[in-house]
């Protein structure tokens, strides 16, 4: 008899069909997040999308991005504000938005958004302390961004067993993947890691998601990657911002600390910084509207 795990994963099989902006995101990744970020082509890209050039601008000319040294006006200067490696963050942030912009209900899409994009941005500020990081950054990034994205898939192809998951952890004060694993066998980090695997994302991407939540899993090659986006989780989750649906802070996993050599202090110093890029967050969040 088939489980409920076994028909969540024959009902992924089945969907074959991206949301309608999942090809642009596709494309942007493969553009502007293969670690060259090429000016030239970053800026004809956009140049392209009069609406995604309108929201790098609104950023760029946002207060916490460092608008009160005066407004810009065109394209070259907010690129030349923000920095080639902040435009392609942002602007892999507003695609992957873009792919899931209706809910069941289920899940807050602004909460979930927020969360992702603080994760990804945050996963910056350990790279920056950890002193045994190798990993690339883009890589680190999109991973970030699309770590939870297994939630979403449930909101959307699952709402009704969905919920009744969440009303769950809720009422049992546990972790949301802790319920999912409890009740149907399967938590959404393994939801996500099939979705990636259908786009094709990276092998190395599609294992970080899987595991962010027990990175000790997580194969040799993508062990790394899956630490720093598993410590980012847990410092969001710290100050209030942690995976939609919680009801209790996320733990950490104490070899995920040892093996990227986070001591206490730079812990402290990540989650201070992550205070600043959930701001950011927060702007971009409302630049989507």
């Amino acid at each position: 008899m088939a489980t409920i795990k076994d028909k969540i994963l024959e009902r992924l099989e089945g969907i074959d069909d991206l949301p309608p902006a999942g090809p642009q995101f596709l494309e942007t990744q493969r553009l502007i997040c293969d670690g060259k970020h090429d000016a030239g082509k970053v800026a004809s890209y956009l140049e392209k999308d009069l609406a995604l050039s309108a929201k790098v601008l609104r950023i760029a000319n946002s207060v916490v991005y460092g608008g009160r040294y005066g407004e810009i006006g065109s394209l070259p200067q907010a690129i030349a504000r923000l920095g080639m490696d902040e435009v392609c963050r942002l602007t892999m942030a507003v695609k992957a938005m873009a792919i899931f912009e209706k809910s069941s209900g289920v899940v807050d899409p602004m909460e979930f958004w927020h969360h992702s994009i603080a994760v990804a941005m945050v996963t910056r500020n350990i790279v920056a302390v950890s002193k045994h990081v190798n990993s690339d950054p883009g890589q680190t990034y999109i991973a970030g961004l699309m770590h939870d994205i297994g939630i979403f898939i449930m909101d959307r192809y699952f709402p009704d067993v969905y919920r009744k998951v969440r009303e769950s952890a809720a009422a049992k004060g546990e972790l949301v993947h802790i319920a999912e694993k409890r009740l149907l066998g399967i938590e959404h980090g393994e939801i996500g890691a099939v979705i990636l695997e259908k786009w094709r994302f990276p092998e190395v991407i599609v294992t970080a998601v899987k595991c962010h939540n027990s990175p000790d899993e997580a194969t040799d090659a993508a062990l790394q990657l899956t630490q720093i986006l598993h410590i980012a989780d847990f410092a969001c989750s710290a100050i209030g911002a942690g995976e939609p649906g919680d009801a209790v802070p996320q733990t950490f996993s104490l070899g995920a600390w040892h093996d990227l050599n986070i001591d206490a202090d730079s812990l402290s110093k990540i989650v201070s910084e992550t205070e600043e890029e959930i701001a950011k967050a927060k702007i971009m969040m409302n630049i989507n509207k």
